[in-house]
């Protein structure tokens, strides 16, 4: 896929999340994603395949927040078989602290997939979040 239609299939799946439903983003990253969290916090690694990432890394986040993230993009550019997404999560930590995140996912696909990422973020605020 090229000129635009990885970016539009990202933007596409990513509005859903922006209206709360982050299933549709989720249905593109491919079983087999190689997925890394950049830094040194209990999540971050690099997770092989869609379960792992969700299991070692969304879950534990999940449960530090007492509510979902909502997202908000701010850009989402194409480069090649690359799509580089940024975007900003807002939730509350279950120790009532704001959770505003900052993220940049560098995204590799193929076949309308995401096969590989990596995961740009605020690695204080993931740790601080996790510690409650």
């Amino acid at each position: 896929m090229a000129n635009g239609t990885n970016r539009k299939l990202v933007a596409d799946a990513f509005a859903a999340w922006e209206e709360g439903d982050f299933g549709p983003f989720f249905e593109i990253v491919a079983d087999d994603v190689v997925w890394t969290v950049i830094g040194s916090t209990s999540i971050s690694g690099t997770y092989h395949g869609k379960q792992a990432f969700l299991d070692g890394a969304v879950g534990p986040i999940h449960d530090a927040l007492a509510e979902p993230i909502r997202a908000t993009v701010r850009n989402v550019f194409e480069a090649g078989d690359h799509v580089i997404l940024q975007w900003t999560g807002r939730s509350t930590m279950r120790s009532g602290g704001p959770y505003d995140q900052v993220y940049c996912w560098v995204m590799r696909l193929a076949g309308g997939r995401i096969v590989e990422t990596t995961a740009y973020l605020d690695t204080d605020l993931v740790r601080r979040a996790l510690e409650g």
